[in-house]
């Protein structure tokens, strides 16, 4: 999310520059990588709990030790005792159709988890944003790691 026309204030004029990094530094490693970018209003809940639970499931369902690295940039907030990342700048896409333009850290585990289940992948997330670090309140954790299927690095 680099561009907020309802607040220009709120612009993050970085993070074209960190993404385009980011994308280089992926594609410079060894081995066989597809790298997926999304931008700005490319950026809804819809668009990625669907890539998270049913494109990459699919395409991912054929290989074994597969690794996607989640990478965001953007602000972030706690609302409601939950660490939340803003999709882009408007709630209202294009066609005029609406959707959150918020995505809460429970969510984001749940289309992880779901695509974990349904594919052998490891999944790594890089949160450049407020509200990322420990010390921010985090959403309540199921009684088991198992009951998620988390684990600590």
């Amino acid at each position: 999310m680099a561009r907020h026309a309802a607040h220009p204030d709120w612009d993050l004029y970085y993070i074209e520059k960190d993404l385009e990094v980011m994308r280089a530094a992926l594609e410079d490693l060894p081995g066989s990588f597809e790298v997926k970018t999304l931008r700005n209003e490319e950026v809804t809940d819809d668009a990625l709990e669907s890539y998270l639970t049913s494109v990459l499931p699919k395409q991912l369902a054929s290989s074994r030790g597969n690794i996607l690295v989640i990478y965001y940039s953007g602000h972030g907030i706690i609302q409601n005792g939950q660490r939340c990342y803003f999709t882009h700048h408007i709630d209202q896409s294009t066609d005029g159709s609406r959707y959150n333009p918020l995505i809460s850290e429970s969510d984001l585990a749940g289309w992880i988890n779901r695509l974990k289940a349904r594919a052998d992948v490891k999944v790594l997330l890089l949160m450049d944003a407020c509200a990322t670090s420990e010390k921010a309140p985090r959403p309540p954790r199921p009684s088991s790691r198992a009951e998620d299927g988390r684990r600590s690095l």
